[in-house]
C-alpha cells in the first residue's frame, strides 16, 4: 500500500498501539469487503482501528441517528466516496452539525487527475505521480470506448471533479478543520475534526 501524505498538521490523532489480545474487531468486520480494505489500513493508521466509539456507514444504506446515539461518537467514517454524493455541501454541513465536539470525520474521493475524460485515452501500464496504474485499480478500462461509456454513465450518476484544494475548502466551510489527507492507491482519504460547538 503506498501513501502520500497532503496535509499532516499537528498531530491530533494518535497512533493506536495498543493490542489488548481482544479476537472480535467491530471496525474490522464492518471493513472486512476486500474493497474496504483500504478505509481499514487508514483509520488503523490514524489510530482509530480498535475505538468502539467509531460509526461506519456504508454506501447505499440509510441510517438514523438521533443525538443521544452520537454522543459519545469519537469518529464518523463515510464509505461513499464524495464524488458521488448528490447535494455535498449539504451533506457536510448535516454530518457537521450531528457530531459531538472535537470528533472526526474520515471518508474519502478520488482526485481530478485520476478521473478520464470523454477523448483522452488512460495511460497504459504507467503510474500516475509514480504511484498507481488506473487500469490495474479498476480506475479506467484498457479500452477506450468503454473508458467513454463510463464517462457517460458518471455524468448522469452526479459523480464530481473534486480536487484536494477543492475538498478542502468545503471541509473548512462546513466547520472542519482538515488534519490529514493522504492517497492510497489512487484514492484519498482524509480526517476531518469538529472544532467549534454548534
Amino acid at each position: 500500500m503506498e501513501k502520500n501524505t497532503f496535509i499532516s498538521t499537528e498531530q491530533l490523532i494518535v497512533q493506536n498501539n495498543n493490542n489488548t489480545g481482544v479476537s472480535e474487531n467491530p471496525i474490522r468486520e464492518k471493513l472486512s469487503d476486500a474493497r474496504y480494505r483500504l478505509y481499514y489500513d487508514y483509520l488503523e493508521w490514524l489510530g482509530f482501528s480498535d475505538d468502539p466509539n467509531v460509526i461506519v456507514l456504508a454506501p447505499n444504506e440509510h441510517y438514523y441517528y438521533d443525538d443521544e446515539d452520537l454522543r459519545h461518537v469519537s469518529a464518523l467514517v463515510n464509505l461513499k466516496q464524495l464524488n458521488y454524493i448528490r447535494e455535498l455541501k449539504d451533506f457536510l454541513t448535516t454530518v457537521f452539525q450531528m457530531l459531538p465536539h472535537r470528533s472526526f470525520f474520515v471518508g474519502s474521493f478520488i482526485e481530478r487527475k485520476h478521473q478520464f475524460s470523454f477523448f483522452s485515452n488512460p495511460p497504459h501500464a504507467t503510474h500516475i505521480n509514480g504511484s498507481i496504474d488506473p487500469v490495474e485499480n479498476g480506475i479506467a478500462s484498457r479500452i477506450p470506448l468503454l473508458n467513454i461509456i463510463y464517462d457517460f454513465i458518471d455524468s448522469r450518476t452526479n459523480n464530481r471533479n473534486l480536487t484536494r484544494k477543492s475538498v478542502t475548502t468545503m471541509l473548512e466551510i462546513a466547520g472542519f478543520r482538515l488534519l490529514d489527507m493522504t492517497e492510497i492507491n489512487g484514492i484519498t482519504c482524509f480526517c476531518a475534526q469538529k472544532n467549534t460547538l454548534s
